[in-house]
């Protein structure tokens, strides 16, 4: 099985959101980023009753800061995603980013052949740790945050073959 793919910034992007909404360590940042607002609520309302205020000020304060919690929690993934994005075009600005724009994807035996720009890489299938896809991509991961992207656009044979053909290949790596 061979194929050609081309990753765009915009694949890198939507990988890096992939990865923060579907790791262990993502999920755990974007929950504590999720109950922030509720603990800005609590401090500020701790203040207030330190402090001394009004009873009735604390309760109107208290409904008002519940509201923002209640909007902070459902906005705040779309925060993320905003920011990753921020986060990758500045990476850009400083430099080229960590991903080959075009490489040749050669499925072997025991190995997927890469022929990039500089030169080829061989990855065992020893060293593909997951293979997991969403709507228009499936990852070969490699690592937390490595992997192989490819756009189903460029699949050369159905999507459930290539995927059942990955998945039986690293099914047998050493250690499972």
């Amino acid at each position: 099985m061979k194929f050609k793919v081309k990753i765009e910034e915009e694949d890198y992007i939507r990988y890096n959101i992939y990865i923060t909404f579907h790791s262990k360590a993502g999920r755990g940042a974007l929950f504590r980023g999720r109950i922030f607002g509720l603990a800005v609520s609590l401090l500020a309302l701790f203040i207030m009753f330190i402090a001394g205020a009004d009873k009735m000020f604390i309760m109107t304060e208290a409904a008002f800061l519940a509201v923002f919690s209640l909007i902070w929690f459902f906005v705040y993934p779309h925060f993320a995603k905003k920011s990753i994005r921020k986060q990758i075009l500045k990476l850009k600005e400083e430099g080229r980013l960590p991903y080959e724009r075009e490489t040749l994807l050669e499925f072997r035996d025991d190995e997927i052949y890469e022929e990039l720009a500089d030169g080829t890489r061989h990855v065992p299938y020893s060293d593909i740790i997951s293979v997991e896809e969403n709507d228009e991509y499936i990852y070969l991961r490699k690592g937390v945050q490595e992997a192989i992207l490819i756009p189903e656009k460029y699949l050369t044979v159905p999507r459930a073959t290539f995927v059942d053909f990955m998945k039986d290949k690293i099914k047998g790596k050493a250690g499972e």
